[in-house]
């Protein structure tokens, strides 16, 4: 074989990886990536020669084959004193510091989000279960999904979030490499990060161009934006990477003689009585052990647009008025009512022109932001009645 090309070749610095590219000794060796550096900050340069930058994000913005992302964040999250692994943050202490959560994701998501197809990066397990539920209990069809499902189970949990059956998919890695769905148009980043490369992949899962999709969102409750910048930011790459170069390359470990892998988890399938570890699919019927999901605190707070809107007209504000005349209408309540409905998003009242418009049916988008309202509305009565 004269030629081979290896995509996400970032990933061919592990030992196993490095192993199969020199199974085709004499070869050239091209290797493809977006995003041409490492979490643990391994150098590139330990596989490859030569690195060509061919275009970059801002490019394929400019040029048609991505979309232009749109920001919101709070302030960073306090990550002081977070012990790193592998370039980046400890993920179990992660969790522990994103618990409480910067601003209720799921009523931004409401807010500024109802009608996209979505992705939520989690800071664990627990809290990608916790959301799932979330999302759910506010009429979303979510799923969370984890690599210690087997393989079917995940495929037909990505399957139905394709064919749009579920819309927003929670997750913690699992997304970030490799996962392809051009009509997801908003990511939620719930885990801080310091690698650059892993705010990258999953910034960029949201951003590939599909018809009708003009823009994606990225709701960021980890302060990654501020940390990294804008992902379509010009950015130095290099083969260098901040780790050393072995002197005598990658070497997989051989197995000591006799040693036996020892299981964590032992499991009872309640359908078939089999029991089993390593997994949480039974491996007998293929009954599936669901996470346990961990509620988590939420500290109040706002997720803010990190760019100044472009000047827009009256129109969109327009078509949310009339459909909140539509609204009233449906549940018999005074005009009045969508007037301060109106308010409660753009901070003043509509001109009262409009409402000799006529009322119109609510889209989605509409409902969404009522959804939010009252969730906001019921929180803010709950705290009331604790002070009382």
């Amino acid at each position: 074989m004269d030629l081979v090309i290896a995509d996400e070749c970032n990933l061919y610095q592990s030992a196993l990886r490095a192993g199969l590219l020199e199974l085709f000794d004499g070869a050239k060796i091209v290797g493809l990536t977006a995003t041409p550096g490492r979490y643990d900050g391994r150098p590139l340069g330990m596989t490859f020669q030569r690195l060509i930058e061919i275009e970059t994000m801002r490019g394929l913005i400019d040029k048609g084959y991505l979309v232009q992302p749109t920001y919101y964040a709070p302030s960073a999250p306090d990550m002081k004193r977070v012990r790193t692994v592998a370039g980046d943050y400890n993920l179990k202490q992660t969790g522990e510091r994103m618990e409480p959560l910067l601003g209720d994701i799921v009523e931004h998501w409401l807010r500024l989000a109802y009608t996209r197809r979505t992705v939520v990066f989690a800071s664990n397990v627990g809290q990608s279960v916790y959301l799932a539920e979330r999302f759910r209990a506010a009429g979303v069809a979510a799923e969370h999904c984890d690599g210690s499902a087997d393989l079917p189970h995940r495929e037909a949990i990505f399957q139905r979030f394709r064919d749009g059956e579920t819309q927003v998919l929670c997750n913690v890695d699992l997304c970030s490499y490799g996962f392809d769905l051009p009509e997801l148009s908003c990511v939620v980043l719930a885990r801080p990060t310091l690698s650059v490369v892993r705010y990258l992949q999953s910034v960029g899962r949201g951003l590939r161009a599909a018809p009708g999709k003009t823009d994606a969102l990225i709701l960021d409750h980890a302060g990654n934006v501020r940390r990294h910048g804008y992902a379509e930011e010009e950015r130095h790459w290099s083969l260098d990477g901040r780790g050393k170069l072995p002197a005598k390359g990658l070497k997989l470990a051989p197995p000591k003689s006799g040693e036996v892998a020892k299981a964590k988890l032992h499991l009872r399938c309640p359908r078939c009585k089999l029991v089993f570890s390593g997994a949480l699919t039974c491996p007998g019927c293929q009954y599936y052990f669901e996470r346990a999901a961990k509620s988590f605190k939420v500290v109040d707070g706002e997720l803010v647009r990190m760019r100044e809107p472009e000047p827009r007209d009256q129109t969109e504000r327009l078509e949310f008025y009339l459909e909140l005349l539509g609204v009233a209408n449906e549940k018999g309540y005074k005009p009045g009512w969508a007037a301060y409905a109106y308010q409660s998003k753009y901070k003043a009242l509509p001109p009262r022109e409009w409402a000799q418009r006529g009322a119109v049916t609510p889209g989605p988008k509409t409902r969404g932001y009522l959804k939010y309202l009252a969730i906001r509305r019921a929180k803010a009565r709950g705290r009331q009645e604790t002070r009382q």
